[in-house]
């Protein structure tokens, strides 16, 4: 009996198994350390809210910064995406409207709340972001805000391609912070957010690091020296 068709159906069955296994990730949550909210007079001190409001919203002109601490996150070596989770707390001036989100490698300029020299500005349309602030800001991807209720939550969740993991690999190597610019997508925009200072309703704004489990890339691995070891075997 010819047992190399056997050997053969068997060994690539084995393989067909582990490729179907679902890949799995998981989180790291991650509560913000400090979130800014730049205005055309001042960062703003109330640390109650932040918002992403566009120049032509009729009220001012703003953009949120969210930093997050690292040390939970020692170890890390890739990142999938990542998901800003944020509370909405709405006021008359809210209005639906598309968001940009963005992460910065400027992590030395203060943004404190009250005591930072950032400033929006109405020119710099729709973002509020004035030429060489924050720099260098990439796109992370965009959003869009609809109100509501207060107390709701809205995740925006990004892919990171190589540069952004290689980036936030290294900051977490370093024990350096992450920041996050969310601002307003169109001039119309009045995106109004939860800050720290939550209330018993609603939650401050919080990063997910979604990160791939070793498991999935091992069965990768284990699935494909299967099918090494079973050309080998059927060859000899």
């Amino acid at each position: 009996m010819n047992k190399t068709p056997y050997r053969l159906t068997i060994c690539l069955l084995g393989v067909a198994t582990f490729a179907f296994i679902p890949s799995t990730a998981r989180a790291t949550v991650i509560d913000a350390s400090v979130a800014a909210e730049v205005k055309t007079s001042e960062v703003d001190d109330d640390l109650r809210y932040v918002n992403a409001q566009g120049s032509g919203n009729g009220n001012f002109t703003s953009y949120g910064v969210l930093q997050f601490e690292t040390n939970s996150l020692a170890g890390t070596s890739s990142i999938d995406s990542v998901a800003l989770s944020l509370t909405q707390a709405n006021a008359f001036f809210t209005n639906d409207g598309s968001l940009n989100f963005y992460i910065t490698n400027d992590t030395s300029t203060d943004i404190t709340p009250g005591v930072s020299a950032l400033r929006a500005s109405d020119t710099s349309v729709p973002t509020g972001i004035e030429t060489g602030n924050l720099e260098t800001l990439t796109l992370l991807g965009t959003g869009n805000f609809v109100e509501t209720a207060t107390g709701d939550v809205d995740t925006y969740t990004f892919a990171v391609d190589a540069a952004v993991e290689g980036y936030m690999l290294s900051q977490i190597s370093a024990a350096g912070p992450l920041r996050f610019v969310m601002t307003a997508g169109e001039p119309d925009t009045s995106a109004t957010y939860r800050g720290i200072e939550a209330s018993a309703e609603t939650f401050p704004p919080n990063l997910q690091v979604i990160v791939p489990e070793p498991s999935s890339a091992a069965l990768m691995i284990i699935a494909a020296m299967g099918l090494v070891a079973c050309r080998r075997r059927n060859n000899g």
